[in-house]
């Protein structure tokens, strides 16, 4: 049985993390858990298996998207490395599904800001002397969070930082360790001169790996004429070997709902071509079929995506399509549970952005 700790006002089970399980609290347990974390209580190593486990269990139907959530806007202030590392792992597997199809995702996004706000602003954007390894990796997660959810400082400090670096490859002004976040940040909040002005860094860059996160970010851009102008340069320019291909589709495809469906859109329009691009590259293949048509969270949209493939087949790629139609439906189901528990009421980020405030 794992071990736990029983303090006054509250229980914590696995205490230490210790044993490989997970735990599910119920309501009356889990509030006094939540209040003892806001009075100081529990180490940061338990912190971060009460957010692991409940975003398992949320995942598999056992407790509400709502309560982790919920439990979030009580470690606002926490400057742990180990926990930030969890929550951005987290986001990585919830933020999509509800990108591309919860009704209030305007609002889930406010709130991520806000979450970030208090850590960002301690920690900061410039490496200090006396960082310890932990701090310098924090800064990391957490500029590379706001490059998802940018406020008006993360857009502030990333524009100047990136004009720097445009007008000189060799300034401290932009560390490679959030080179991209700052791309990211800046092609989703400009247009048409931020584009070309990323393309000249592109077409500047001496390495393969500076050249990929230029292709990463590329897509990101907000316009759609823009994005659109990504897939057609990745589908016919010269300066994107076949096995890159992926990476400037996938800067359109987590760009938002728009891009999810552009990308769809492109991928059965350019069908011939691409297979023909691929040829026997299962691998560039397999990628395409995944980013173009596996990120809609609807049972209607994985229908559409079947039916195309019936009748289009793609040999080298069958079973990525069965493993993508099966966690397409999986995600339907996780969104419809959401929408139908905490997420579905539309004063519950107006609440929980109350507690952050707190």
């Amino acid at each position: 049985m794992a071990a736990g700790i029983a303090k006054e006002g509250f229980v914590k089970l696995n205490a230490g993390q210790h044993v490989p399980c997970r735990v599910a609290y119920d309501a009356a347990t889990f509030e006094r858990l939540k209040l003892a974390i806001r009075m100081g209580g529990l180490e940061t190593k338990d912190r971060v298996g009460l957010v692991s486990d409940l975003f398992a269990l949320a995942r598999a139907g056992k407790k509400d998207v709502g309560d982790v959530l919920e439990l979030l806007a009580e470690m606002a202030n926490d400057l742990s490395y180990t926990l930030w590392a969890e929550i951005e792992s987290d986001l990585k597997s919830l933020a999509p599904v509800l990108e591309a199809g919860y009704k209030n995702y305007s609002a889930f996004a406010e709130y991520i800001k806000a979450l970030l706000r208090a850590p960002s602003e301690k920690v900061g954007w410039e490496p200090k002397e006396d960082d310890d390894h932990l701090t310098k990796m924090l800064r990391g997660v957490l500029i590379r969070l706001q490059s998802d959810y940018p406020n008006e400082e993360a857009i502030k400090e990333a524009t100047t930082r990136f004009w720097a670096f445009h007008g000189d490859p060799e300034s401290k002004a932009l560390p490679s360790d959030y080179r991209a976040a700052v791309y990211k940040i800046v092609l989703k909040t400009g247009g048409e001169r931020e584009y070309n002005a990323l393309y000249s860094i592109f077409k500047r860059a001496k390495t393969h790996p500076e050249k990929l996160e230029v292709m990463r970010c590329l897509g990101q851009s907000q316009h759609q004429q823009l994005k659109q102008r990504t897939l057609q340069w990745a589908l016919h320019s010269e300066d994107i070997k076949l096995q890159d291909i992926m990476y400037p589709v996938m800067g359109v495809a987590t760009s938002g709902a728009e891009g999810i469906e552009l990308c769809w859109q492109w991928f059965q329009e350019n069908f011939t071509a691409l297979e023909k691009k691929a040829g026997n590259a299962m691998g560039i293949m397999n990628h395409l079929v995944s980013i173009c048509g596996g990120r809609f969270v609807t049972k209607e949209k994985a229908k559409e995506v079947e039916d195309f493939f019936e009748a289009h087949p793609v040999p080298l790629a069958t079973r990525k399509i069965s493993q993508m139609l099966e966690n397409m439906r999986i995600n339907s189901d996780y969104l419809e549970r959401m929408q139908g528990g905490k997420l579905g009421d539309d004063g519950f980020f107006v609440l929980i952005m109350m507690t952050l405030e707190m």
